[in-house]
């Protein structure tokens, strides 16, 4: 599988909260451009803005998961569940009490498939036959009224408190619920994206699958994707990742 992943703190001021891990590796800031083989998982982590070392949080979140290869017998609930716990001790240890992060991960087992994990608002699509479609299901209070009548489609994606989410990893109050799907069987020239809210709030469904069917190398695609949602006005950091299949 050919992998291009992209980070940066974008417009927001400060310091880059998000990560994303290939295999063994975590990266902070930067691109990565790599070629890799099943078993591995990758990820997307963005730190909770307004808690303790958000940046420290995402980081370590995926650093636990790099020394992990998944196979079919992974309970990857238990697995989140022990990041979760992980985060926590490390913050009473750090004093970094209450760091928190989200986690979107695919966990590719082979070629043809895999499983995915999420907590938070972090997302991965499926893009194939000209369309994009989630993978993932936001962890958000939005996502919550919106299952429960109380907000339509339109009004979830304008709802002025969109980015608050359901217990994340490292929250001292409240222990996250993972949420684990089976991956749709993957065929040969499939892109997999995943993203932070730095890109899908800000770049409209449409627009992706329209950058998404140039053609073009999938690097280039996913570096449009990334000042498209500069142009949205994206304030938040930036972190995208593609995933050629």
């Amino acid at each position: 599988m050919y992998i291009f992943g992209l980070t940066s703190e974008g417009k927001k001021p400060g310091q880059n909260e998000d990560s994303f891990l290939v295999g063994k590796k975590v990266y902070s800031s930067g691109s990565a451009e790599i070629t890799i083989a099943p078993p591995f998982f990758a990820a997307v982590a963005d730190g909770v803005s307004g808690e303790t070392s958000g940046e420290v949080a995402s980081a370590m979140a995926l650093g636990v998961l790099s020394g992990i290869k998944p196979s079919e017998k992974t309970d990857f609930a238990a697995l989140t569940l022990s990041v979760h716990k992980f985060l926590k001790m490390q913050g009473t240890l750090k004093k970094l009490e209450n760091m928190q992060t989200t986690l979107c991960a695919l966990a590719f087992t082979s070629e043809k498939g895999g499983y995915a994990v999420n907590v938070g608002d972090s997302r991965a699509y499926l893009w194939r036959n000209e369309e994009l479609t989630k993978l993932t299901k936001d962890q958000s209070l939005a996502q919550l009224l919106f299952e429960t009548g109380q907000l339509s489609k339109a009004e979830r994606e304008s709802f002025a408190h969109k980015n608050v989410i359901l217990p994340a990893l490292g929250n001292l109050t409240a222990e996250p619920v993972p949420d684990v799907n089976k991956l749709p069987e993957l065929r040969s020239g499939d892109v997999i994206i995943m993203c932070t809210d730095g890109v899908s709030d800000y770049v409209p469904h449409s627009d992706a699958e329209y950058i998404l069917a140039l053609p073009e190398k999938l690097s280039a695609r996913i570096e449009k994707l990334f000042q498209r949602a500069l142009m949205g006005g994206s304030k938040d950091n930036i972190t995208v990742l593609g995933i050629l299949i």
